[in-house]
């Protein structure tokens, strides 16, 4: 029995030498047209048969599946030299050149190297209750025209002020008010009232508030907030000035606080 080595990363294997049988043990075969090949898939290391391996002949259409004892046949084999590659799902794949002679049967025994099925990452996606209750998901969802910021967004981007997560927020920016220190979020040129600026309605736990200073509130104080143009806003909170929805890590509990 000619045993086959290791498999090789260019996928044609010499067949290595010091093991035992290295010479094909010729068994005459009953008329048999071309080679005959009797071979056995095995565990590489183990001896246990593989079954449900696939044996290919490179070059022709003879193909065959090893049965539940790891074994396999071949008959009418083009004589020559030639590639017989080997697949299994739980092994690394392998090829090898074997001299295929006129009229005798070649007995090998193939091993198979294990090689552990490749799983897909686990994918695991952490949602907030409070934003979950507040519907934020939701309509994230649902594809509306608002720009969404979770807790998670904040802890990566760790602002100092609340009103840093609003820079770089397309259609926004931020302006001075008279008298007053901190920035204020003004909605951009081209709203329904016109071609000024105006304020965008701030609502706090689902109920507006009257905060001119978005910096009141610490970043550390909220779980997400959600910011709309013009009028995109979610019907309730529609306004022709926009929409700032800002969400706390406790939510304030009034009568008009939360919903969709």
């Amino acid at each position: 029995m000619k045993w086959l080595g290791s498999p090789t990363a260019l996928g044609v294997a010499a067949l290595l030498a010091g093991h035992a049988s290295l010479q094909a043990a010729p068994l005459h075969a009953q008329g048999a047209a071309g080679g005959r090949i009797v071979g056995q898939v095995v565990e590489q290391g183990r001896g246990v048969p593989v079954r449900g391996a696939e044996i290919r002949i490179q070059g022709t259409s003879l193909v065959r599946t090893s049965d539940s004892n790891g074994r396999f046949l071949f008959v009418g084999v083009p004589p020559g030299p030639q590639i017989m590659e080997v697949r299994h799902l739980s092994y690394q794949d392998r090829a090898d050149s074997i001299p295929v002679l006129p009229e005798e049967t070649l007995e090998l025994l193939v091993p198979l190297a294990p090689e552990p099925l490749a799983l897909e990452p686990l994918v695991v996606s952490v949602r907030s209750r409070v934003l979950e209750a507040a519907g934020f998901y939701r309509r994230r969802e649902q594809g509306l025209s608002g720009f969404f910021i979770s807790r998670v967004d904040i802890e990566i981007r760790g602002p100092v002020r609340l009103s840093d997560l609003l820079v770089g927020v397309p259609g926004l920016r931020l302006q001075q008010r008279d008298g007053v220190l901190g920035p204020v979020v003004v909605s951009p040129r081209g709203t329904l009232l016109g071609p000024g600026t105006c304020s965008p309605n701030v609502w706090l736990d689902g109920v507006v508030t009257t905060i001119i200073d978005l910096d009141d509130i610490h970043p550390n104080q909220v779980e997400g907030m959600e910011i709309y143009r013009g009028a995109g806003a979610p019907l309730r909170y529609n306004d022709p000035c926009g929409a700032i929805l800002i969400w706390t890590r406790v939510p304030i509990r009034r009568e008009g606080g939360y919903g969709s």
